[in-house]
């Protein structure tokens, strides 16, 4: 076999598939008019394109193939004189071809039978000529139409109850580009809020600090149900996108972005119940379930509206609006709790916040400190009220009292003399009785010549004061009397805040916090515990703290309780969002 023959034997290959094969059995069929045995070609052009190596082809779609190469030597050695070309008669090709068109027929039989259009069966022609063959090859096939091609309906032209139906079709209508439009839009941004809101919701337990997190802990973990089906409904729209599939002839997109839909409904549950534990300090989630819901709303427009048209009962159609009107009003009135503040996510006595740390009160200093889980915390004492002026001689008893609060004072230049002494009793904790200006001057706080200003805070007493050489002077040592009614010996201080790294300071560490019993999304600190090791005011502690408001008057008075920062940290909002 030739290169020719081969290239015309695959040529004609693919016709045949392609094509309605009629056997020439003398028979016509009785289909329609235009599938009669056609006129074959003249012998002179046949014997043209045979000579040429190319199959001769009827006017009418006869097809003239040559025998291989051992098909003509069969043939001579005793089969007669049977012929080296097989002639194949009544080849009528396709109108259409390809995928494109079996899709094309199968969306019109589905939309026949959506609309229920009755399909004409085609009536039995009963002339003279159809009960015999043809003997005349010279005349061709009629090309008209057959009755069964003109009766039958277009998709563009069918009917429902006599009216004209416009139905959802594979061609380019406005209203498609706009809801497939919109869909994909609110699919991308839904897509990254559930992402962004995974962050929000992720890890409550590394993060104890502010109230949703202690009340997501009271339920199952959802940031990973959360992460999941965002990345589902992340992998279904970038399928779809993918495909290249375009507005005009979107086949797909919208099977597939009502799947993502059927995923993201649970995802908009799982945000919306992040915003219900975070209110307003959740934009994330808010965004997320805000799009979904946006979506399921257009979704269920564009149903609608397609029902409608194909005419469904008015019953049926209600429902639709109904749920439709219902999605509406849900989303306004999910818009207007979370950008107004609702008090149905806000509270007025314990608001959500943002902290980063935990607001601690230590009830014997009057003090508010933003402490970290597992961090030991050197706390910087905070001054009361205004600076005032000492004399070099004043004592603490006599310019503080009986006080752990820290105040902010001012002293003259205080020149060392013989006095300084006996006047400083302590190292760095001093006596009740010491003079706080020659103490100031003896840790550091500012030179003997220049005076200064410096924070004192007063603690509990030693049972004996050690005297140390510091600042060039030597202080006393002193061991008060135990049973002395005296508030000199009862008190002691120190001077804070200094660059003296040997200088007492309040240190607190949060160990470590445990879950319990009783909480409820209202009170849910009620459920947890700190373990606290600390020392203040010369008080050393070691045990376990209940978390919550109304806890200061415990054992080492101090109150863990994330609704500080609007209900006492007024001068000072969002205190604990970034330390």
């Amino acid at each position: 076999m030739n290169l020719q023959e081969f290239a015309a034997r695959k040529r004609i290959s693919a016709q045949v598939r392609h094509s309605k094969i009629v056997p020439d059995d003398g028979v016509p069929s009785p289909t329609s008019a235009a599938d009669k045995r056609p006129e074959p070609l003249p012998e002179e052009q046949q014997e043209e394109e045979t000579a040429a190596g190319q199959p001769a082809e009827a006017a009418g779609g006869a097809l003239t193939l040559p025998l291989p190469v051992g098909a003509e030597g069969d043939a001579a050695k005793g089969k007669g004189d049977e012929p080296t070309d097989v002639t194949i008669v009544n080849v009528t090709p396709l109108e259409e071809s390809g995928i494109e068109t079996f899709l094309d027929d199968v969306f019109v039989s589905h939309m026949r039978r959506l609309v229920q259009v009755p399909e004409t069966p085609e009536p039995e022609d009963r002339s003279p000529s159809s009960k015999s063959p043809s003997k005349s090859p010279s005349k061709s096939p009629s090309k008209s139409p057959s009755r069964r091609q003109q009766q039958q309906p277009q998709l563009g032209d069918m009917q429902y109850k006599g009216e004209p139906v416009d139905v959802y079709t594979r061609e380019f209508t406005c209203d498609k580009w706009v809801v497939h439009s919109l869909l994909l839009l609110l699919a991308m941004v839904d897509s990254l809020f559930l992402f962004l809101a995974w962050t929000e919701a992720s890890a409550p337990h590394k993060n104890l600090y502010n109230r949703f997190e202690m009340a997501a802990l009271l339920y199952p973990p959802v940031e990973w149900p959360l992460l999941v089906l965002a990345a589902l409904c992340a992998i279904i729209l970038l399928a779809a996108m993918l495909l290249g599939e375009t507005m005009q002839t979107a086949t797909l997109l919208r099977p597939m972005l009502g799947l993502r839909l059927v995923l993201g409904v649970p995802a908009g549950v799982l945000a919306l119940f992040v915003v219900v534990l975070g209110g307003r300090t959740k934009p994330y989630a808010f965004g997320a379930s805000a799009a979904i819901l946006a979506s399921l709303l257009v979704f269920v427009f564009a149903e609608t509206r397609k029902r409608a048209k194909l005419g469904q009962s008015r019953a049926k159609l209600c429902v639709w609006w109904c749920l439709d009107g219902c999605l509406g009003v849900a989303l306004v009135l999910w818009l207007h709790i979370f950008l107004l503040g609702s008090a149905l996510l806000e509270e007025d006595d314990c608001p959500n916040t943002r902290n980063t740390s935990f607001p601690v009160y230590f009830a014997e200093l009057d003090e508010w400190h933003c402490l970290k889980w597992g961090d030991q915390a050197k706390l910087s004492r905070q001054p009361h009220g205004d600076e005032l002026l000492l004399d070099c001689n004043t004592t603490f008893i006599d310019a503080i009292g009986a006080d752990f609060t820290a105040y902010r004072r001012k002293c003259p230049p205080c020149p060392k003399d013989p006095t300084f002494n006996d006047e400083v009793e302590g190292c760095f904790t001093y006596s009740g009785r010491s003079a706080i200006c020659k103490a100031a001057v003896h840790i550091g706080a500012f030179p003997d010549t220049e005076g200064g200003s410096f924070i004192v805070a007063g603690r509990r007493p030693l049972a004996t004061y050690e005297g140390c050489l510091y600042s060039g002077f030597h202080s006393s040592a002193y061991t008060p009397d135990p049973t002395s009614p005296s508030l000199a010996d009862q008190w002691a201080f120190t001077i804070v805040n200094t660059d003296n790294t040997r200088a007492p300071y309040d240190s607190v560490t949060l160990v470590d916090w445990s879950k319990g019993g009783g909480g409820t999304l209202a009170e849910p600190w009620k459920a947890f515990t700190a373990d606290v090791t600390m020392s203040v005011a010369g008080r050393n502690f070691t045990g376990s703290v209940p978390i919550g408001p109304g806890q200061r008057n415990n054992t080492p008075q101090i109150e863990l309780n994330y609704c500080a920062d609007a209900k006492v940290l007024a001068d000072r909002p969002n205190a604990c969002e970034h330390k």
